[in-house]
C-alpha cells in the first residue's frame, strides 16, 4: 500500500511539474507577443518622429477625444463599439488631422537626444542585446542621422570624448566605454547596408590613422582599445573591401594588397591608408597573434 501510494505521489508531482512548465511557456509566449506589438508601434512611432513619415494620431489625442466626446453625451455607453458604429474612433474628427511631418532640424534634434542617451545610459551597458538596435535602425532614417552617428562613434573610440568637438569640462569616456564604441563601429559598418561606401572609407581612414599613431610609439598606452580598433579595421575590410579600391587622388597601395579579382573596380589596386593595416600585421605588434601570444582578447562582434 504505501509503496502504491509514494507511485502515485510522485505521478501527481510529476503531473504538477508538466502543467507548471506549460503555464511558464504560454506565460512567456504571451509576454513575447506583447513586447512585439509594444514594440512594432514604437518603431512605427520612432519613424514618424525621426524619418519624416506622415505621423498617426497619438495616444493622448484618442484619450482627449474619448473624454471630450463622453463629457457631450447624456449616455455613458455612447463611445462602445456597436454593430451601427464598430469604430467609435472614426467619429472623431480630431483623429481625421494628422501631425505635419517633422522638419529635419526636428529631426536631428530627436536623434542627438537619443544620442546623448546612448552614451549615458547604453554605452556602458555591456549586457544589453535588443536596445542597441534601436540605434541602428533609427540611424538608417536618413543619412544625417548615418553621420551623426559614425562621428560619434569614432569621436568616443578614438579620442574619448562624447562629442565630435571635444568641449572644455567635458568628462572623459572610460577604456570600457571606448572599447565599447568601437565595436559598435566595426559590427554598423560591417552590417548596414545603408553605410555608403564613402562614408565606409572616412570611417576606415580614421581607425588606420589611430593605428599609425600607436604603431609609432614604443608601446600602445592602451593596449586592449589598440587591439579593438584593428579587430574593426580587419572585419570592416573582410566585409566591405570593394570599397576600398580605386583611390580617388590616384595613389594607391602596391604590391602584396593587390587582389586578383575581378569584381574588383578599375585597376585592382587598393586605397594608399591600407598599408598602415599591412604594416601592423608584419609588425611585433601582429593584431592576429595577441590573444595567443600577450594576453589579450579580442572584442567579439555584437
Amino acid at each position: 500500500m504505501d509503496g502504491a501510494s509514494s507511485e502515485e505521489e510522485d505521478e501527481s508531482d510529476e503531473q504538477k511539474a508538466v502543467i507548471a512548465r506549460l503555464k511558464k511557456k504560454e506565460a512567456v509566449q504571451a509576454m513575447r507577443h506583447k513586447l512585439d506589438g509594444m514594440m512594432v508601434y514604437f518603431f512605427q512611432h520612432l519613424s514618424e518622429v525621426m524619418g519624416g513619415r506622415p505621423a498617426s494620431t497619438s495616444a493622448a489625442e484618442v484619450a482627449a477625444a474619448g473624454l471630450a466626446s463622453t463629457g457631450s453625451s447624456t449616455s455613458s455607453g455612447a463611445s462602445t463599439p456597436t454593430a451601427e458604429n464598430p469604430n467609435p474612433i472614426s467619429s472623431f474628427p480630431i483623429l481625421a488631422a494628422a501631425k505635419p511631418a517633422p522638419t529635419p532640424a526636428q529631426s536631428l534634434s530627436h536623434f542627438q537626444t537619443l544620442l546623448t542617451l546612448f552614451t549615458r545610459q547604453i554605452l556602458p551597458t555591456s549586457s544589453t542585446q535588443h536596445i542597441p538596435f534601436l540605434l541602428f535602425y533609427s540611424s538608417a532614417l536618413t543619412p544625417s542621422h548615418t553621420d551623426l552617428f559614425l562621428g560619434l562613434l569614432v569621436s568616443q573610440a578614438l579620442y574619448g570624448t562624447s562629442t565630435a568637438t571635444p568641449t572644455i569640462g567635458a568628462q572623459p569616456l572610460s577604456l570600457a566605454q571606448r572599447i565599447a564604441s568601437t565595436v559598435y563601429i566595426g559590427s554598423i559598418v560591417c552590417r548596414a547596408k545603408y553605410v555608403t561606401d564613402e562614408q565606409a572609407r572616412q570611417v576606415m581612414m580614421y581607425l588606420l590613422a589611430y593605428i599609425d599613431g600607436k604603431m609609432h610609439q614604443s608601446k600602445p598606452d592602451d593596449p586592449p582599445l589598440f587591439y579593438a580598433v584593428c579587430q574593426a579595421v580587419m572585419l570592416i575590410f573582410c566585409f566591405r573591401w570593394r570599397a576600398f579600391g580605386n583611390d580617388k587622388d590616384g595613389e594607391s597601395v602596391l604590391g602584396e594588397m593587390e587582389l586578383e579579382v575581378e569584381s574588383v573596380e578599375g585597376d585592382g589596386r587598393w586605397m594608399r591608408d591600407l598599408d598602415v593595416l599591412q604594416r601592423v600585421i608584419t609588425s611585433d605588434l601582429n593584431p592576429l597573434l595577441v590573444s595567443h601570444q600577450r594576453g589579450f582578447r579580442l572584442i567579439p562582434v555584437r
